[in-house]
């Protein structure tokens, strides 16, 4: 389906060439016959499906395709023609332009190569009137001043190798260099246990990698330290299988954009109005490096909003993006979900 898809879009832009261009006839009558699905390749040239004759009005030159007059090469990428001995290839063709959430759909199942998704979740418990970030543990997340060798234990015994819970955890992090990377590491319940790399600069993400069972989830609470734990960097809640920090680094030589927001609030009791931030570590695209700014904000009174952004959110390499919120009491207690979605490239 992509090789036919590539196709078809490649006619669109000849079509569309056409279009501009006066004395074309007949372009109703021009076709495509055929695709070789294991290749790609054309398997036959185009014709007028009326005569079987090659097409005469061909392309914005007006000159019917052969093998001796090709495909020009300014229709493709790459610029070489296409001809019997260098036929149409999904390789050659430009890459398509399609509606926004289209392009979303094509870049989730890996059509747009080297541009990586990401959707962050977060959660928080007992928002007061003072701002705080949206991560399961404490209340403001601290990156790793320098790279870093790092642990991970569980409250409950049963987080092990055999046990009835988590059994190893993926952990997603940026190297020295903000390089993206991913460590497993095999849980030994309340005993910490070191991860390999020792060059832990930012952490994006860390879940089950293997389980007791398909429905298994953490036994206890699974956290993410330094050595020692006097600090945390990811954290996975008993009952769950991820870590739900709404803190990601965009890693280097990449450039991210963030599509979409979403927040959910609600207090114990009460109806309490809470604030919900996008930041990151830019403005408008350029660096400010440990200056986190403004990017989006939504405020609610215990319900939920989303917002997709028509124009994603541009964040520079290397550059942090958290959520924080803060409510309107000291006592107001509000739980506080939220998710961003975007892509890097």
């Amino acid at each position: 389906m992509k090789r036919i898809s590539s196709v078809v879009l490649a006619l669109s832009v000849a079509l569309s060439a056409w279009a501009a261009t006066p004395n074309q006839a007949n372009i109703n009558a021009l076709q495509f016959t055929g695709v070789d699905s294991s290749t790609g390749n054309a398997s036959a040239p185009f014709v007028d499906h009326s005569t079987g004759a090659i097409a005469t009005q061909a392309w914005a030159s007006g000159s019917a395709v052969s093998a001796t007059n090709p495909m020009p090469a300014y229709l493709l990428q790459g610029g070489s023609a296409v001809s019997a001995s260098a036929p149409l290839s999904v390789q050659q063709t430009a890459t398509p332009t399609a509606p926004p959430y289209l392009q979303l759909e094509a870049i989730a199942t890996g059509i747009y190569p080297g541009k990586t998704p990401f959707a962050i979740d977060g959660r928080t418990t007992g928002v007061n009137s003072t701002r705080v970030d949206v991560i399961e543990f404490g209340t403001t997340y601290v990156s790793p001043a320098s790279p870093i060798q790092m642990q991970v234990v569980s409250t409950s015994a049963n987080d092990a190798a055999l046990g009835s819970g988590i059994r190893s955890v993926t952990i997603h992090y940026l190297d020295t260099n903000y390089n993206a990377q991913t460590t497993v590491v095999t849980l030994n319940g309340v005993t910490p246990v070191l991860t390999t790399p020792t060059n832990i600069l930012r952490v994006n993400g860390m879940h089950a990698n293997t389980t007791a069972g398909f429905s298994a989830s953490a036994a206890g609470n699974i956290s993410l330290q330094a050595v020692g734990g006097a600090t945390t960097y990811s954290y996975i809640s008993a009952g769950y299988k991820t870590s739900r920090s709404s803190v990601f680094t965009i890693p280097a030589g990449k450039t991210g954009y963030i599509y979409a927001f979403g927040i959910s609030t609600g207090a114990v009791t009460g109806a309490h109005f809470t604030n919900v931030t996008l930041m990151a570590t830019s403005h408008d695209g350029v660096a400010f490096a440990n200056v986190p700014l403004l990017q989006q904000e939504l405020s609610s009174v215990n319900s939920s909003i989303s917002v997709p952004f028509p124009i994603p959110i541009k964040v520079p390499a290397t550059m942090d993006i958290r959520v924080n919120a803060v409510s309107d009491a000291s006592n107001a207690n509000v739980t506080v979900t939220c998710y961003f979605d975007g892509w890097y490239e």
